[in-house]
């Protein structure tokens, strides 16, 4: 199941087929012109074991001939931006230090070879060949409704071109319909919400 039917069947299970807004227009798989390949949903014992899991993934991604301009991680929070890029950082991750922080001191620049962290609500129109969604299992938050959240997480799942990567280390509602559809082996070829192919 490549990564616009995930996102498409991930948001179904809160809103229905006309559950989409102006703002966040919900897109169905066969028409959104992508195939990308099957999104991964991992679950690591800690935020630390996150952490290095996300590295080795963006490091796998830069060895396969992915700049690091073309990857992204988006956060439910800005506190997560800052936690990630300070350990990427660490672990030699090319990150904008400067950029998407709390007074924004540097413009994005998209063609600048690093990997962009952002929050979801930051990625809204932008593409990205690989994408990390790191810490789900903080969604959806206590503050907003399920399906405010899950129109967020729809964004964030959508940005990706090619490869995406869901991580967690706590378990959500969120997490637990994420894993289902993982595990699913329906080819992304059929039906959707009872419509046919």
């Amino acid at each position: 199941m490549e990564a616009l039917a995930f996102s498409y069947q991930f948001v179904s299970a809160y809103l229905d087929q006309t559950g989409g807004t102006e703002e966040i227009p919900l897109v169905h798989p066969e028409f959104g012109g992508r195939s990308g390949a099957r999104p991964e949903v991992r679950r690591l014992t800690n935020s630390a074991q996150e952490l290095e899991y996300l590295a080795s993934w963006l490091r796998k991604r830069a060895e396969a001939g992915i700049h690091f301009r073309q990857m992204a991680v988006l956060c439910r929070f800005n506190t997560q931006v800052e936690k990630i890029r300070e350990g990427l950082a660490k672990k030699g991750i090319a990150v904008d230090l400067d950029q998407f922080s709390g007074q924004r001191t540097k413009a994005y620049d998209p063609a600048e070879d690093t990997v962009k962290i952002l929050t979801m609500h930051s990625s809204k129109g932008l593409e990205f060949n690989s994408v990390v969604i790191p810490d789900l299992g903080c969604m959806p938050y206590a503050k907003a409704t399920p399906e405010e959240e899950a129109r967020l997480l729809y964004v964030a799942l959508t940005r990706s071109t090619e490869s995406m990567l869901v991580t967690y280390h706590s378990e959500s509602e969120f997490t637990k319909q994420c894993e289902a559809l993982h595990q699913r082996k329906e080819p992304p070829s059929s039906g959707y919400l009872g419509v046919p192919a």
